[in-house]
Formats: structure tokens, C-alpha cells, sequence
């Protein structure tokens, strides 16, 4: 089980803190309302160390389609 020791939501993005993250693969999700219909694409998410910048992830974007 993971959670974050901080979290941000603003109009365009959402950010999640952690203050230490075990190594490994970590999957985080969360809500996101469509207010139209229609084709939208959610950004990839990207991942940093805030003192390490060589420690860095991103994942692809994703097509979400709402009716």
C-alpha cells in the first residue's frame, strides 16, 4: 500500500510528494472527471528526485474517449 505525504491539485495537474520511496515499481491512481464529451488525451506522468536529478520516470499518455 502507498500514499503520499503531500498532494497538490491544481486546474491543469495534480502533484503527489513522497519524502521517501522504496525502490521498485509503483502504480498511482486517482480520479479524473470528464466534463464534455469527446476525445481528450491525459499527459504522461513524470516522476523526479528533487536532489537527485538524474533519477527520473515517464510513462506514455493515454487517449481517454467519453460519451
Amino acid at each position: 500500500r502507498w500514499s503520499s505525504d503531500f498532494q497538490e491539485v491544481r486546474a491543469d495537474r495534480m502533484l503527489f510528494f513522497r519524502d521517501e520511496l522504496p525502490e521498485g515499481r509503483h502504480t498511482l491512481r486517482y480520479l479524473a472527471r470528464v466534463r464534455a464529451a469527446g476525445d481528450a488525451t491525459a499527459p504522461s506522468t513524470k516522476v523526479e528526485a528533487m536532489y537527485e536529478p538524474e533519477r527520473v520516470g515517464l510513462s506514455g499518455s493515454v487517449r481517454v474517449k467519453a460519451e
